[in-house]
C-alpha cells in the first residue's frame, strides 16, 4: 500500500459560505459548510484520488483491506473516523486568534 489522497465531499449548510477556500482548493460554489476529507458515511463515501487505486471507493477498500488500514479493532464495515473541515469552526478559531492578538 501507499499513502492515499482522497477526493473531498463538500456539503452545503445553511451557515456555510466560501470560508474554506482559504484552506482547501476546488471548493465548489454555494454555501459550503463542511468538507468531508475521509469518510465511509452513507451521506458521502470518499474515493481515492491517487496511485493505482485511483477512483476506488474507500468503503470497498476498507472491506477488502480492513486489517491493513485500521488493524484489528472492531469497527464493523465502517471506518472509525470521519475527517472533516468545517467553515464554522475555522471562522470561530480565526476570530478567537484575532481576539488574543489584540492589545
Amino acid at each position: 500500500m501507499y499513502p492515499f489522497k482522497f477526493d473531498s465531499i463538500f456539503l452545503d449548510k445553511i451557515w456555510g459560505g466560501q470560508a474554506l477556500r482559504e484552506y482547501k482548493a476546488n471548493i465548489p460554489e454555494g454555501l459550503i459548510g463542511e468538507s468531508w476529507d475521509i469518510s465511509t458515511h452513507p451521506v458521502g463515501v470518499s474515493s481515492i484520488k491517487n496511485g493505482y487505486m485511483k477512483g476506488q471507493d474507500f468503503k470497498k477498500l476498507l472491506l477488502d483491506k480492513k486489517n491493513d488500514l485500521v488493524g484489528r479493532i472492531e469497527c464493523g464495515n465502517k471506518f472509525p473516523l470521519l475527517v472533516k473541515s468545517s467553515a464554522l469552526l475555522i471562522t470561530y478559531l480565526f476570530k478567537c486568534t484575532q481576539m488574543m492578538c489584540m492589545p
